[in-house]
């Protein structure tokens, strides 16, 4: 019996864990008033994220699933409650740096990471702000090359041209009254004027050059320049296609007096003057009426062709039945665009003529003269220049009759039909209070000032030639002394070398070797924009 109790005394109550409780175990069962008095120690601290009796990771380790099946310990009032630490072994506990024996708490795990974010936030946002100095610096680096190389690429370029031989003119500005040897013919008869001869061509004696349709006849006139129309365009065809023995030569004869009329009138359009489009317009339409004259008789063997020239002359013969005809009372050079002034300006009324009836004669005149197919019977219907010869008059300001001697030979440059003649004999030569009143007399370029009253024209005074180069090409130039520099281009590479300039104007300069030197020549090769290289730079175009 006394063994029995002892053993009875010493086991445990039924139901309860055999493994004697531990000091901290003991005293986490004791009131909250006994604990306090009896433990040195302060409680721990509740463990985030408990998990219930029973729902524990199977993953623990043992000594945590054996702790974790312990039953809930019942205090003296009846409520279970759960161990602090239950389900939350020491590696899920956080202790303190600064004692690793002694777990954070709650507060402090909190402000620590909050400290941790702050610290985290910074180093981002300073990743942040270097990356973006880093993309400004390499976009500032990037638009840096690509103004150095833009600037480089439009950068004016050194211009390098042989030298080459011409002449420098010194001219003065006048205009001058165009006066000509011509007759003039009135129609008998109301209609339109079709001409048989071509404008600015020559005729001979009782030719047909031209006829007065009536209204009724409108319509066969309409049909011969439709076909005459087709009869050019058949031509060009063939001409292509290399037919028509001698038609290229003419072609080729026109092109090159029409090209410096077109180019004037570039020149003029980029200027703004527009005064002169009638006259270039005029001058144009004649060279090409000729050209198409004279394919008329290169044969290109081509059947079509033919039979539309036979059926153009089938209808210039109906319109003959009908209408009035002009035939060329004598030989000359014809015209259809008058002004009125025909019968009254002659080479007799210029020797008479006063510098004021010049000046009166310029202010009426219309400069280019006009024509007008659509005619009554008793008006002027043509004209033609008796003789291959004209009168130019005009004032030339600031000279004196000694510049200007009678029958001296004056050379003038007509811009506006890119023309120059070189052999006008002063016919009359007057002084006056606004200069001296010339009457120039001319056998040259009759037939392409035909549709002219007056022109403005440069008399050339003073011509220099020689090696011509650019005014912009020269170099500290000296025109007192008569000295300047050029850049040249010497095996690719830019020299410079002193000239000597014989003269100049705004736009040239005409130079010579220095004495003792044989160059510069027409084999040097000169820098005609020097300012854009310096000696001794390579020269790179």
């Amino acid at each position: 019996m006394s063994r029995e109790k002892d053993r009875r005394r010493s086991s445990p109550p039924k139901g309860a864990n055999r493994t004697a409780p531990s000091d901290r175990q003991r005293s986490s069962n004791r009131p909250a008033s006994q604990r306090a008095g009896s433990s040195p120690e302060a409680p721990l601290p509740p463990v985030k994220n408990r998990t219930a009796l029973g729902n524990v990771d199977p993953n623990k380790s043992k000594n945590h699933t054996r702790r974790s099946a312990r039953p809930a310990q019942v205090e003296p009032s009846g409520n279970k409650r759960q161990r602090p630490n239950a389900g939350t072994t020491s590696k899920d506990r956080k202790f303190s740096p600064g004692n690793p024996k002694e777990p954070i708490s709650s507060e402090s795990a909190r402000i620590q990471h909050i400290e941790h974010m702050r610290a985290v936030d910074r180093k981002r946002k300073l990743y942040k702000a270097l990356l973006l100095w880093v993309v400004v610096l390499l976009i500032m680096i990037v638009a840096a090359a690509a103004v150095l190389f833009v600037t480089d690429y439009v950068a004016a370029k050194p211009n390098c041209s042989f030298i080459t031989t011409g002449s420098i003119e010194h001219t003065i500005g006048v205009t001058a009254l165009i006066v000509r040897d011509e007759k003039t013919f009135a129609s008998t008869s109301d209609g339109t004027i079709v001409a048989s001869a071509l404008e600015g061509s020559r005729v001979a004696k009782d030719q047909k050059i031209a006829m007065v349709i009536p209204d009724n006849l409108k319509s066969i006139t309409a049909d011969m320049s439709d076909m005459q129309g087709q009869i050019v365009d058949r031509q060009r065809e063939l001409l292509k296609q290399g037919r028509g023995t001698g038609a290229a030569t003419l072609y080729q004869e026109a092109d090159n007096n029409i090209l410096p009329i077109i180019n004037m009138v570039r020149s003029d359009s980029v200027t703004g003057n527009l005064a002169n489009l009638v006259s270039y317009s005029s001058s144009i339409q004649v060279l090409m009426d000729t050209r198409d004259s004279a394919l008329q008789s290169v044969d290109f063997q081509d059947e079509q062709l033919t039979t539309m020239i036979a059926q153009k002359t089938n209808l210039e013969n109906q319109l003959s039945t009908g209408a009035v005809s002009f035939q060329a009372e004598l030989p000359g050079i014809i015209s259809y665009k008058l002004d009125g002034l025909e019968d009254t300006l002659t080479p007799t009324s210029i020797t008479d003529m006063t510098p004021d009836q010049y000046k009166s004669y310029v202010q009426q005149s219309k400069g280019t003269l006009s024509s007008d197919l659509s005619i009554k019977a008793g008006e002027k219907a043509l004209r033609i220049c008796q003789n291959a010869e004209q009168f130019l008059v005009t004032v030339v300001a600031g000279c004196s009759v000694t510049d200007f001697p009678t029958n001296s030979t004056v050379a003038v440059r007509i811009p506006s039909e890119g023309i120059k003649l070189d052999d006008l004999t002063v016919q009359r030569s007057i002084q006056t209070s606004d200069g001296v009143f010339l009457v120039l007399r001319t056998t040259s370029q009759v037939e392409r000032l035909l549709d002219l009253r007056t022109v403005s024209m440069e008399i050339i005074r003073k011509e220099t030639p020689g090696l011509r180069v650019p005014a912009a090409a020269l170099l500290n130039a000296d025109y007192t002394k008569g000295y300047a520099e050029i850049m040249y281009n010497s095996s690719g590479y830019a020299r410079k070398m002193t000239v000597s300039v014989v003269d100049h104007d705004r736009e040239y300069a005409i130079i010579q070797p220095v004495e003792g030197f044989s160059v510069p020549d027409q084999s040097t090769i000169i820098i005609t924009n020097p300012n854009t290289i310096s000696e001794g730079e390579k020269v790179e175009q």
